[in-house]
C-alpha cells in the first residue's frame, strides 16, 4: 500500500485511493478497475434512491474527443462503463461485490456507508489507475477530483477535464493547475500523472503549487 499523504487544504481537489476522505460534495471518484467487496445485505448500500453513477452517463453528458493517447485512454474506459441502468451487487464465492473497469462517481452517501461498515475489508480494495502507454503498471497513481471554480457547483456546464501530470517542475505544475482550474466550462477537474513514480518530494510540489492557487480553506479544515 502506498504512503497516505495529508489532504490538500481545500475541496477542489481530494486524494481518492485507498482511503475514502471527507468531502464536501455529493460524489466519490475512484479511478480505474474498482472492486470493493463486502459480506452484508445489498440493501445496506444500495437502495431504489441511490446507486453508483458511471462516468459516461447521460447526468454528466460527457463530450470527451480523444486528443492525446491520454485522452484516449480515458474515452475508452468511460464507453466501457457506459451503462443504461445501475450497478447491482454482483455475488461471487459467497461475497458481494461493486465491480468496475472504467472509472465511477459513487454517491457521498453510499461511500460513507462503505466506509463506517465496511473499513476492515475497505483494505480489499483493488485498484490499479490509468498508466501510460499501455497500463501495465500496478503502481499506485493519484487521481484528483474537484469543482473548476473554487466551491461553485455549476449545473448548466456538465464538463469533466482531464489533466495529466507529466514532469515534477513545481512551475510546469503549477500553470497545469491554473489553465485546468481556469476552465469555465469544466464541472469536474480529474488530475493524474504519468511521471516514473509519485515520491513523497514530488507530492510536496504539488501540494506547494496547489496551494498557491488555492489558498482557501475548506469549512471542515481548521
Amino acid at each position: 500500500m502506498p504512503p497516505k499523504y495529508p489532504l490538500f487544504n481545500s475541496i477542489a481537489i481530494q486524494s481518492m485511493i485507498h482511503n475514502i476522505p471527507t468531502l464536501s460534495s455529493p460524489f466519490y471518484l475512484f479511478d480505474d478497475d474498482i472492486v470493493i467487496r463486502k459480506r452484508l445485505p445489498v440493501t445496506t448500500i444500495i437502495n431504489a434512491n441511490k446507486s453508483i453513477v458511471y462516468l459516461g452517463d447521460d447526468t454528466f453528458n460527457i463530450r470527451i474527443q480523444p486528443r492525446t493517447p491520454y485522452d484516449g485512454n480515458i474515452h475508452t474506459a468511460i464507453n466501457m462503463g457506459l451503462r443504461k441502468r445501475s450497478a447491482g451487487l454482483l455475488k461471487s464465492k459467497g461475497r458481494y461485490l461493486i465491480a468496475f473497469h472504467g472509472p465511477l462517481l459513487l454517491y457521498r452517501e453510499i461511500g460513507i456507508k462503505i466506509w463506517n461498515e465496511f473499513r476492515v475489508e475497505m483494505n480489499s480494495l483493488i485498484s490499479h489507475p490509468f498508466r501510460m502507454p499501455a497500463d501495465p503498471s500496478i503502481q499506485t497513481l493519484y487521481i484528483y477530483v474537484g469543482y473548476s471554480n473554487y466551491y461553485t457547483f455549476l449545473k448548466a456546464r456538465k464538463m469533466l477535464r482531464f489533466v495529466m501530470l507529466d514532469s515534477p517542475n513545481l512551475q510546469i505544475i503549477r500553470r497545469k493547475f491554473q489553465n485546468a482550474f481556469s476552465d469555465q466550462l469544466a464541472y469536474f477537474i480529474c488530475i493524474n500523472d504519468d511521471l516514473p513514480s509519485l515520491t513523497a518530494e514530488i507530492q510536496k510540489l504539488l501540494n506547494k503549487a496547489y496551494e498557491t492557487i488555492f489558498p482557501k480553506r475548506c469549512s471542515f479544515e481548521s
